[in-house]
């Protein structure tokens, strides 16, 4: 699997259904990163690693199988404290699996910008990927993620698209005609292969959040910050551990 770290989150929604209506990433063995805005009017009722094309029930590659999926359950849910379904600001949650995760060939972490060079880089880079199952040009949930380019736009520039609320600095925009984040990608991965410690890797810089219903339409979509939140971050997953100790 090319994205080992893609999460798919399984809810019981408003209607009584089951589905998966957002994404996440593995940041570690234990968390998983998404966005506050997946937990409205729906319950959380697993999490899902290591998958690839969701309509097979093990992935393969001419005559390679990749490990089989797993659906883990949930230990609790953290969503930003200062989240606003109206603004969108702080739109960040944390998932604790049941059980801690091995690393293997279709599951393994991504990296964050866990330094200040990470987080102020953000700010210049031309361009991200943004990774999920969301619906294509056809309307339809993809079967397997799909990734496209899009080209950061200035938050002022971006401020024109959404002019009933303000576009702060903890969020990120980006756009393209035909390409964006679209319905089910919610929760999903902003990222760009970045060098650290001399060797490349995948850092993820945002968190998919809001964007117009017509996606690819040209206007940009917003993403949250993911460096603005690595303190929020950081000492959630610390403060669990202590208690988990005591």
């Amino acid at each position: 699997m090319s994205r080992p770290w893609l999460a798919l989150l399984y809810f019981k929604t408003k209607n009584g259904s089951y589905a998966f209506n957002c994404g996440g990433t593995l940041i570690n063995k234990r968390y998983v990163l998404t966005a506050a805005h997946c937990f409205l009017d729906q319950e959380l009722q697993s999490v899902r690693l290591g998958e690839h094309y969701i309509s097979q029930e093990r992935d393969c590659s001419g005559h390679f199988y990749a490990p089989p999926v797993e659906d883990i359950d949930i230990e609790r849910i953290f969503v930003h404290e200062k989240y606003s379904r109206v603004t969108r600001h702080n739109d960040i949650a944390l998932v604790k699996l049941s059980r801690d995760m091995e690393v293997k060939a279709n599951i393994a972490p991504i990296c964050l910008p866990t330094n200040y060079d990470l987080q102020q880089k953000v700010n210049n880079m031309p361009r991200f990927y943004v990774t999920g199952w969301g619906k294509t040009e056809n309307g339809q949930l993809s079967n397997c993620p799909k990734e496209a380019g899009l080209n950061r736009i200035d938050r002022f520039q971006c401020q024109n698209s959404y002019p009933s609320r303000e576009i702060v600095s903890t969020q990120i925009c980006t756009g393209g005609v035909g390409y964006d984040s679209c319905k089910g990608e919610s929760g999903g991965p902003l990222s760009y292969a970045t060098y650290l410690n001399d060797f490349q890797r995948i850092v993820q810089y945002g968190v998919v959040s809001d964007g117009t219903h017509e996606c690819g339409n040209g206007s940009p979509g917003v993403y949250t910050n993911v460096g603005s939140y690595i303190r929020w971050i950081a000492y959630k997953i610390a403060r669990q551990e202590v208690n988990r100790v005591r």
